[in-house]
């Protein structure tokens, strides 16, 4: 189980067998309950593919008529300022491009899994799933701006960056809550999740993205967005994006659990990928035209997403 990530085998190291037995069938059970829509994970895998043509996309979208709808509403978006409207569904997919595709994929198919209305407290899951698209799309402006070859799997390293707290909140909702009310009277968040559910949400969520065969580097954010000093490896670009991201989002635009939870990367951190206090201000002037695309990637509702 995450044997390419040290951190991951140290923690199981330091369980007692019974717990190790606990995680393991934890993580098995949700792992069978839960998947990608196929339309989705079919998509996915065919983006992936260099040969892949419009055509084979747009006959697995027509599969799914919700995909197909926020494909096309999507490329009438006013982003594009088109002075006419797209009905077809390979004009559209040549004119947003593989990687959004993807993107929109990806984020429909999770938000169809996770994005049911439910409130306890200031905690909302949809603020929650809203957060993890936002960060997203932060993820991906980083990736364009250090000039970073595949944006991509930037953004999904920003979409399943918390998978361990949507998976909590889904599974283990009182235990969920109970993780938070620590957290909120003082607990630190690593102590909290650790008194509750042995591990933290870091470590749940790249487990079960292990078994959904995500990459290494996907995997390594998901772990290390909390914590991007303890991560020594060939994916510290990836790793301090999403930790700037979350940083980002959970201080100017929308918390992921209802109140704030992510500390300053430090300066070292925003100077990997080239930003001072000049080019941080400009990411934030910047957020608002963020949130709009995500609202466009996630919200089926047609509403604003709801700020902090």
């Amino acid at each position: 189980m995450l044997d390419c990530i040290p951190q991951f085998q140290t923690t199981l190291d330091c369980m007692s067998d019974n717990r190790q037995t606990t995680l393991n069938r934890l993580i098995t059970g949700i792992h069978e309950a839960i998947a990608l829509p196929s339309s989705a994970f079919e998509l996915v895998q065919l983006v992936n593919s260099p040969e892949v043509t419009p055509s084979e996309l747009s006959d697995v979208i027509r599969q799914d008529p919700a995909l197909a709808t926020k494909v096309l509403s999507r490329a009438n978006s006013s982003h594009y300022g088109l002075s006419h409207s797209i009905t077809d569904l390979t004009h559209a997919i040549n004119l947003l491009g593989l990687n959004e595709i993807r993107n929109l994929a990806l984020t429909l198919g999770m938000g169809q899994q996770f994005s049911t209305p439910k409130k306890a407290g200031r905690f909302c899951r949809e603020s929650l799933w809203h957060h993890s698209v936002m960060v997203a799309c932060v993820a991906e402006s980083l990736a364009v701006k250090v000039n970073h070859l595949t944006p991509e799997v930037f953004y999904t390293a920003g979409l399943l960056h918390d998978l361990g707290w949507i998976l909590m909140d889904h599974y283990m909702p009182r235990p969920f809550q109970q993780t938070l009310a620590l957290i909120k009277s003082g607990t630190r968040r690593e102590l909290a999740e650790k008194r509750v559910f042995t591990i933290e949400h870091t470590l749940l969520g790249a487990a079960l993205g292990e078994k959904w065969n995500l990459p290494e580097e996907v995997l390594c954010a998901m772990l290390y967005h909390h914590q991007p000093h303890s991560y020594e490896g060939p994916h510290q670009a990836l790793v301090n994006a999403v930790s700037i991201a979350n940083y980002f989002v959970d201080q100017h635009v929308l918390f992921s659990v209802g109140f704030s939870t992510a500390q300053f990367p430090g300066d070292d951190i925003f100077l990997t990928v080239g930003m001072d206090g000049q080019q941080s201000q400009t990411m934030i002037e910047n957020l608002p035209n963020l949130l709009n695309r995500a609202e466009e990637l996630s919200n089926t509702s047609g509403d604003p997403i709801p700020l902090n």
